[in-house]
């Protein structure tokens, strides 16, 4: 198993900047050289492979999965539609405040939000219900 080091260059002020890298790409790209959301995301995600695997010494595989796995998770709340449409109330507080036994034989890595109460569930179906059902308009520069 992979032990996660939060201070690998023995500088805690030098090692939070370069854990910051893919914030600051993403910023750069999408704030000040305009480029499409897309673009700058995959230019964050790239800056932040480069420095999960280089700086804290990640191996790749566990990289990659763990990628893919919060781009599968972050989906729902990037598409709220999806999840809005196939959970009602009870069922997010259900998927939220509780983690499956089989979750990691399953693929599930999202850990359980134990703190989340029935409103806060409630709230957040709300808002993807609002969301899902009267989308924003489109953003054009």
């Amino acid at each position: 198993m992979w032990q996660h080091n939060y201070d690998p260059l023995d500088n805690f002020v030098l090692s939070t900047l370069v854990a910051a890298l893919p914030i600051f790409v993403l910023l750069l790209l999408i704030g000040i050289l305009r480029k499409p959301a897309w673009m700058s995301a995959l230019a964050g995600l790239a800056a932040g492979l480069v420095v999960a695997i280089v700086a804290y010494g990640m191996p790749v595989k566990l990289a990659v999965s763990s990628s893919l796995m919060g781009a599968a998770f972050g989906w729902d709340f990037v598409e709220p539609v999806a999840m809005y449409s196939y959970r009602g109330e009870r069922n997010l507080f259900y998927h939220v405040k509780f983690r499956p036994q089989d979750a990691v034989s399953k693929g599930l890595q999202m850990p359980a939000l134990s703190h989340m109460s029935e409103a806060d569930a409630a709230a957040v179906w709300q808002w993807l219900r609002a969301v899902a059902t009267h989308p924003m308009p489109g953003y054009a520069p």
